[in-house]
């Protein structure tokens, strides 16, 4: 038994690693709160959720164990496959379960944050500055974060830099659901949110946000399919962003200008739209901070020994062909 688990597990890279956790998490804190889900969307439910679950395990290893020897370029372009829907169905599977795993908000200690720095919170502070056009370039650059990481990946592999195409695979498969698994851990809506969702909210807008054309069409697009409305904290767009800018400014030098103006205007964004608590973005930052120190490290643990196994299955593979050939 021991073997066939060091097989299975021995194909994976660090990327893989950091979404098969995530699944088998989900999975755990599934389980723990089944009566909650059940009593709340049905037993259908439930089980739809787990059937997910296994089958993104199942993905991840099968694709694994058959891309272990492939090029790098190759490896990465089929595993952003399921890399993608791990960050689409997590996202939207949130809503069946991460209120019952845990039913509290936590507004209220994140907007302590903006009033101890503020005296208000932020989003109220920033709503005498808000002027139509540029918040429509902000409502751009905060969806732009959907793109970023693929933008880059694209930039490194044409380059050739297939290593740090894998860092950067690594990073943002942490960065992205660490930060779905703090939205159950922390479960908090954003500012505009919660003031017209809460009666007695002690967020409040003397106006809506002015916005004209494609920025209305886009804030209205992301409110109505972004089912999941308690995923403030920590800013899930800072730490993608933030891990897409060091990333250029450390293997894609040259596109490193064009992503400081983007991600610096997304990160304003955040606050200046009334997505986020100050605390929020510090949170991400952080987040990102330790997934840079550590990632190259583990994806260099992981890279040597997947080079092992790719050495030793083309070996094992040799030995066959010669087995044949000789019959």
């Amino acid at each position: 038994m021991t073997d066939f688990f060091r097989k299975l597990l021995r194909p994976l890279e660090l990327a893989d690693c950091f979404v098969l956790a995530y699944w088998l998490i989900v999975g755990l804190l599934q389980v723990v709160a089944a009566p909650r889900i059940i009593s709340s969307h049905g037993v259908s439910a439930f089980a739809f959720l787990l059937l997910v679950d296994v089958t993104m395990v199942a993905a991840i290893l099968m694709v694994a164990r058959n891309l272990a020897a492939a090029p790098t370029g190759r490896r990465l372009t089929a595993k952003s496959i399921p890399i993608f829907l791990t960050f689409y169905l997590g996202f939207l599977m949130l809503p069946f379960y991460a209120t019952a795993v845990h039913p509290r908000s936590f507004e209220m200690e994140l907007l302590w944050f903006d009033q101890a720095i503020f005296g208000m919170p932020v989003a109220t502070f920033l709503e005498p500055y808000l002027v139509a056009g540029v918040t429509d370039f902000m409502q751009i650059c905060y969806a732009s974060h959907y793109l970023l990481p693929f933008i880059l990946m694209g930039l490194l592999l044409k380059d050739g830099k297939d290593r740090e195409a894998e860092w950067l695979a690594a990073a943002v498969a942490l960065v992205v659901l660490t930060s779905f698994l703090l939205y159950i851990v922390v479960p908090a809506r954003s500012p505009y949110v919660w003031a017209f969702a809460v009666a007695d909210s002690p967020v409040r807008f003397a106006n809506p946000i002015p916005m004209t054309g494609v920025g209305r069409a886009i804030r209205d697009w992301l409110h109505q399919n972004e089912t999941f409305k308690y995923d403030c904290f920590p800013s899930g767009h800072t730490q993608l962003s933030l891990t897409v800018l060091v990333a250029s400014w450390r293997y894609h030098r040259r596109s490193f200008p064009v992503f400081l103006v983007v991600v610096s205007s997304l990160i304003f964004a955040t606050l200046y739209l009334r997505y986020h608590y100050v605390v929020d973005l510090a949170a991400g930052a952080a987040l990102v901070w330790f997934g840079w120190r550590y990632v190259p490290r583990w994806v260099h643990l992981m890279s040597t020994r997947g080079e092992t196994y790719a050495g030793s299955k083309a070996a094992v593979d040799f030995s066959q062909e010669q087995a044949g050939d000789a019959r």
